[in-house]
């Protein structure tokens, strides 16, 4: 009898288990799921509409880069790269996965970075035009040329130069996460300038060569010379 009543038992939680997943189902059909977030911005139980305009609301906030380099600071508008939030899209995107994952997104959250896009050589003028504000010297490469059958090398210059492929890179992580934290412009000091016994040397190496290529290396750069 009492095992009977167990049974009973676990058969109505089993019904009732189901009767919730099918309303769960139901209630979310047209909304994102729980635990659903863009950025740390929490959108779950939201209808795409919802979503969308909560999301607007949101990237609207992002509307500045913040560069530093020692102790110089610039604030420059993210318009400058043509950069665009699509919150419709994103929120889209919110919706998909979410739903494409309902038992993951009951238990844990569910991660969605927003839809932005920027215009790639808007980004490279914006880093030369950072580069230029560093008041810094550039780097010269050393060069040697052919003058009346004598090699003349000149030693190159040393300088400072901005790294654009990581800067670029922190700049589109900037937009993916919303942040608002500066950017700390990624320059360096390029040692190109050879010293006078390396431009003797060299020079050596250049008349026991022509007409031959001289390639001139240093660390991990290369030079063609002639």
């Amino acid at each position: 009898m009492k095992f009977k009543l167990i049974l009973k038992i676990i058969a109505i939680v089993l019904v009732l288990e189901s009767l919730v997943g099918v309303w769960f189902v139901l209630e979310h059909r047209d909304k994102i799921y729980p635990h659903t977030v863009v950025a740390g911005i929490d959108i779950g139980s939201l209808t795409l509409a919802q979503a969308t305009l909560k999301l607007n609301g949101e990237f609207d906030k992002k509307q500045t880069f913040n560069f530093i380099w020692q102790d110089k600071k610039w604030a420059i508008p993210i318009e400058a790269i043509n950069a665009e939030y699509d919150p419709a899209q994103t929120a889209k995107n919110a919706l998909a996965a979410s739903q494409q994952n309902k038992l993951h997104a009951l238990i844990s959250q569910i991660s969605v970075s927003p839809v932005v896009n920027f215009d790639q050589e808007r980004a490279e003028i914006l880093v030369a035009s950072l580069s230029g504000l560093l008041n810094t010297k550039l780097a010269v490469p050393p060069k040697a040329v052919l003058n009346r059958g004598n090699i003349v090398i000149s030693a190159g210059e040393n300088g400072t130069e901005v790294d654009a492929d990581s800067l670029i890179s922190q700049m589109a992580t900037s937009l993916r996460t919303l942040s608002q934290a500066s950017i700390e412009v990624p320059a360096s000091v390029a040692n190109l300038q050879l010293s006078s016994l390396q431009v003797e040397l060299f020079r050596t190496r250049a008349e026991k060569m022509l007409p031959r290529k001289l390639i001139l290396k240093i660390d991990s750069e290369s030079f063609r010379l002639l």
